[in-house]
């Protein structure tokens, strides 16, 4: 499936969570992607998160796409509650507390220089929806919105009050999804 993908897709970027360590990733790009297709990435980033089981978001681009030192990384794993503004009653029936970290895993901002122009993503993997219950879904549905009220508060950080208008995307697993009932017939 992954070479279908990159062979008919051929995505410049990679947004990639569940990673348990750059040294995962670059064997699994030299041992796998790279011997399955023709395209070659490099600029590997991934700092270490919140997750307990070691998992962790990463990025990846194609090696031709950048020049060296074009790609800067932040993390957001330290971040809280009460520093992004995002708890709530709701936020704290979990008992999490506003000095508690808001990210299960991070948000890593990755600035990229795309030569006369910039581009900033927000790579993220929100909670989980499976808390052991049949509800986990909207039981876990608090977190996963203060996290989401958390990234948008970093993309307004990073712009300022132009922020709708810059050059930003939030990408990952947002660990959710939309329903939606299509017509009979």
């Amino acid at each position: 499936r992954v070479r279908e993908l990159l062979d008919s897709e051929q995505p410049d970027i990679l947004c990639l969570q569940e990673v348990d360590s750059l040294k995962a990733m670059d064997a699994f790009f030299a041992n796998y992607v790279h011997r399955v297709s023709d395209i070659r990435y490099g600029h590997f980033r991934l700092l270490e998160g919140n997750d307990r089981r070691g998992i962790d978001v990463g990025f990846a681009a194609r090696k031709s796409l950048l020049e060296e030192g074009a790609v800067r990384v932040t993390s957001h794993a330290a971040m809280t509650f009460g520093e992004l503004d995002v708890w709530d009653r709701e936020v704290g029936a979990f008992g999490i507390t506003p000095s508690d970290r808001v990210f299960n895993r991070d948000c890593l901002m990755v600035d990229l220089e795309l030569g006369k122009r910039a581009l900033t993503l927000f790579v993220c993997h929100l909670k989980s929806m499976n808390n052991g219950r049949d509800d986990g879904r909207e039981a876990t549905r608090p977190l996963r919105r203060a996290e989401a009220r958390a990234v948008r508060a970093l993309v307004q950080q990073r712009f300022g009050p132009g922020w709708r208008e810059a050059p930003w995307i939030v990408a990952g697993d947002l660990n959710d999804y939309v329903e939606r009932c299509l017509p009979d017939g």
